[in-house]
């Protein structure tokens, strides 16, 4: 069964936590992040696109053993660019294209297909950038209204 995206309205939510939260315990990934401390204003399945990112990871990343989270301005001052990237094989050519499409992929399909509808929600885009051989690595856009840093630490 589909989860129902934009049931409940948006809320802001703590990106560091919604990461920390999402990584399965089994997966034995060390996810790095820096210190600064956004909030998203997203749909509150969020953490499902996290969860989503580190469970493919788990699942056809080669040799992945670390996830990076990175954020900065968007080079035009309107938002934060967000990386999430891992250390494994990467994406093969043939899928990048494709990878976000409904049915496409070696489990369900449905994994980033959904990342990318719960994160349009809220004007926020989701590309994948990585190169094979170099891990797979996906940028989330978050417009300026959608973003804001609570504590620099």
């Amino acid at each position: 069964m589909l989860p129902v995206r934009g049931v409940q309205s948006p809320v802001w939510q703590n990106l560091n936590a919604v990461c920390k939260k999402a990584i399965p315990a089994q997966s034995g990934f060390l996810m790095t992040h820096p210190p600064a401390d956004p909030e998203v204003y997203a749909d509150p399945f969020l953490e499902k696109v996290f969860y989503n990112r580190y469970d493919n990871a788990m699942r056809h990343g080669e040799h992945v053993t670390e996830i990076a989270i990175g954020y900065t301005p968007a080079p035009d001052g309107n938002g934060v660019t967000i990386t999430v990237q891992d250390n494994g094989a990467g994406v093969s050519p043939d899928m990048k294209g494709r990878i976000f499409q409904r049915g496409v992929g070696k489990n369900t399909g449905l994994g980033l297909f959904l990342t990318r509808e719960i994160l349009i929600l809220t004007n926020i885009t989701v590309d994948k950038t990585g190169e094979p051989g170099k891990g797979a690595r996906f940028v989330i856009r978050v417009p300026k209204e959608g973003c804001r840093f609570t504590a620099q630490t």
